[in-house]
Parts: C-alpha cells; structure tokens; sequence
C-alpha cells in the first residue's frame, strides 16, 4: 500500500510531466488494493469467530443494562438467547432503548440472531414487580 506522500509524489510527476502510464499504474493498482483489503474486512465481520459470550444466572428485580464484552474487549453478537427460569416475565431489548423490547414469559427461552455482529448491549426490565432469574448467552 503507497503512502499518503507517495501518492501525492506521483500525481505531482504525473501532472508536470504529462501523462506517465507507469505512475498512474501504480496509483490504480493501489487504489485496487486497498478496496480488495477494504471488502476483505467487511466479509471478516460477517463471520462469526464460533465463541460463546455467557453471564451466571442473576435475579432481575431493576432494570439492568448490560455492555457485551469479553474481558477488556468490546464485542459485537451475532446471536443473543435469553432464558428466563421464573418467578415473572421480562422484556428485553438491545443496543438501544428506541427498539419495541421483547417480552420473555417465565419459563421461556427467546433467541435472535443476525447475518451479522450488531449487538452490542442488552436492556432487561422486569415486569411491574416480577424478579426473573436470567440466563443469558450469545456468539460472536
């Protein structure tokens, strides 16, 4: 991949000394380059790493946000199951509030996934005086 200043040495060549095929050659063929590594980038994140990202069950009694991460690194789900085990019903919903949350009865199991990693936080919210205990897991 040419630098910024590589690039700019040879337009400058190729603008005082008329056309030189070999300098726009080289500039094309890193243009190339660098949309190839761009789509290749872009296909990597459409490709799940086959990991599990987990939570120990915990009893919802406020509404919690939860920042999907593994260790000290931020990630992105490509499938997210909730579990609820009982003791009342919960919605959830993820990377913002703005989304209608699903409803998880108790003693149901609601997945979702996507073609791609999107989720990056959970919300779960008790309904009115319930305390759920949750399972939650997902992969990226």
């Amino acid at each position: 991949m040419l630098t910024e200043e590589t690039r700019a040495y040879l337009a400058e060549q190729s603008s005082r000394r008329g056309v030189v095929p070999e300098y726009l050659q080289l500039l094309l063929l890193d243009d190339i380059y660098r949309e190839q590594r761009r789509i290749r980038e872009l296909a990597e994140d459409q490709r799940p790493q086959g990991l599990l990202w987990s939570m120990d069950p915990f009893v919802l009694t406020v509404p919690r946000g939860i920042e999907v991460r593994d260790g000290t690194k931020d990630i992105r789900l490509f499938s997210v199951t909730v579990m609820n085990d009982g003791a009342g019903s919960l919605r959830f919903g993820f990377n913002s509030t703005d989304r209608t949350p699903i409803l998880v009865n108790v003693l149901e199991t609601r997945t979702i996934t996507f073609a791609r990693g999107v989720i990056e936080s959970l919300i779960l919210t008790p309904v009115a005086g319930a305390t759920p205990t949750v399972r939650i897991f997902g992969t990226y």
